[in-house]
């Protein structure tokens, strides 16, 4: 991908509705295989798009951009939408704590009987201009992440054992998701990440993902189940609303819960009540969501569908 194609476009366009009217966009005039596809239904937040462009076209970088957030608000999607708008390559690394800090350069692999390193995905997407996404990198060993410290500034990655250093291409990008901001799960919900050190977390630029408004996840629900009762719909958007305040309650108030309503999990919500209809609103969100719960996020999530849905809440959606 060393020459590459861009090409101006309307912003309209390329991102319809979300204010870029009057602006143009760049975006490369070819499509690769790497190019992701977004979720069509998918309505990313206006001005956290706008920020984020800012940033992928600045024109220079020395850090690097994650975003942050409760699960199931679009943190991934996020960068796939982007990437498909913009026929950006993009390359994904789920990171664990099991990850080892060779292998952000290369690794051994069997070919025709014979081993041979191989340049590693994150390697690659610096070397071609692809999009990296270190997807719950607060998941990742301080080792891991230490060794990724050049590419998180737009630097060389020496590669010892071929005896080369790769300077990242003009249009690599190098973007996170992460459950926390870097300094720790302080909600108990994400006991699997990790603390990252100052000197990863000001390698980055740091932005909350949030839920959408009710408004928008109507929009978002409207277009996976269309065939529900629109103000059943309505409904479901405002208890998700409900539902993510007691999220964020403190101890002393009279509906507090600790599991997250997501979005994802919404849209599972809604697929599934339009597969079984005869099933009602409340049998199908205990089979979605509200069994995985603990005892007391149960009667008050059962708490708050009641006041929101009424005598709909034991009704199908239909």
């Amino acid at each position: 991908m060393q020459n590459v194609n861009v090409e101006l476009v309307a912003g309209d366009l390329v991102f319809p509705g979300l204010g870029f009217e009057g602006r143009k966009i760049a975006r490369l005039s070819t499509r690769s295989p790497l190019v992701p596809t977004c979720n069509k239904n998918y309505k990313p937040c206006p001005r956290m798009l706008n920020i984020a462009l800012t940033w992928m076209f600045a024109p220079k970088r020395n850090t690097s951009f994650s975003l942050f957030g409760e699960t199931g608000t679009g943190k991934t999607e996020f960068w796939t939408y982007i990437c498909d708008k913009l026929n950006w390559p993009m390359v994904i690394v789920s990171v664990s704590e099991s990850l080892k800090p060779e292998s952000v350069k290369s690794g051994l692999v069997m070919r025709n009987g014979n081993t041979h390193h191989e340049l590693s995905a994150a390697a690659q997407a610096a070397e071609m201009g692809a999009m990296l996404v270190l997807d719950e990198m607060d998941k990742g060993s301080l080792d891991f992440l230490a060794a990724l410290h050049p590419l998180m500034e737009y630097k060389g990655l020496p590669l010892e054992k071929q005896g080369r250093v790769i300077t990242p291409h003009p249009l690599f990008r190098l973007v996170a998701t992460c459950q926390t901001n870097g300094c720790g799960d302080l909600t108990g919900r994400y006991q699997s990440t990790s603390s990252l050190d100052e000197a990863v977390r000001r390698r980055f630029m740091w932005l909350e993902s949030k839920y959408p408004a009710p408004e928008v996840e109507y929009e978002i629900l409207l277009a996976e189940a269309p065939k529900i009762k629109s103000k059943v719909l309505r409904m479901m958007a405002r208890f998700a609303e409900h539902c993510r305040n007691a999220l964020d309650a403190d101890d002393s108030s009279e509906h507090r819960v600790f599991s997250a309503l997501s979005t994802r999990i919404m849209v599972d919500w809604v697929r599934m009540q339009s597969l079984m209809k005869d099933f009602s609103i409340a049998e199908v969100f205990d089979i979605v969501f509200l069994n995985a719960c603990e005892l007391e996020d149960k009667q008050t999530f059962t708490l708050l569908a009641e006041l929101a849905f009424g005598e709909q809440w034991l009704q199908p959606a239909f």
